[in-house]
């Protein structure tokens, strides 16, 4: 099947709102210092045209953050915290605890009453997607507070047709 891409045509009073300048906080993470947001617009195009791709065709730029689930027996991962439970709390052991609890695990001396061995896995969970690498660079360094370990992952959006049109009119007012 082929598709068709369609322009996208503004009327004259959208156009007029491209042209009007902004506020932060209508810009929600975009730093706009007194720029319009055709500007804006145009620097996001430049960025596309410019920045690396990580070898993807229409590169989405992910924003994920690192959950741990806790609760797998050993046959299922190797990866494992020391836990000590309080009622609802849950303490992890910090990095001298472990060396002393290793020791005493390896002659028997732990107890169901005090620290366990809780194996894990990892995972990672869409937070946000962004058209280039530098907002989502920016995005990580704005938010690490709030959601912990985070990284940036490159997908696809090669069967999105709505990303790509978008992506393609982004890179064309850059022209």
């Amino acid at each position: 099947m082929i598709m068709q891409r369609s322009k996208l045509s503004f009327s004259n009073k959208q156009r007029k709102n491209l042209n009007r300048p902004i506020s932060r906080r209508q810009a929600i993470g975009i730093e706009m210092k007194g720029e319009t947001m055709n500007d804006e617009i145009l620097k996001i195009g430049k960025l596309l045209q410019t920045q690396d791709n990580h070898a993807t065709a229409h590169p989405l730029f992910v924003v994920q953050k690192k959950c741990r689930d806790m609760g797998y027996e050993s046959d299922y991962t190797d990866d494992y915290c020391w836990a000590f439970s309080d009622g609802p709390d849950c303490v992890i052991a910090d990095p001298d605890e472990v060396l002393r609890l290793e020791q005493l695990d390896s002659v028997g001396k732990i107890t169901d009453e005090e620290w366990q061995k809780v194996y894990y896995i990892d995972r990672w969970d869409f937070v946000t997607a962004c058209f280039t690498a530098q907002s989502c660079k920016e995005f990580i360094e704005n938010n690490k507070h709030r959601y912990g370990e985070l990284r940036m992952f490159v997908d696809t959006a090669h069967h999105n047709p709505e990303w790509k049109l978008i992506r393609d009119y982004l890179i064309e007012q850059e022209k």
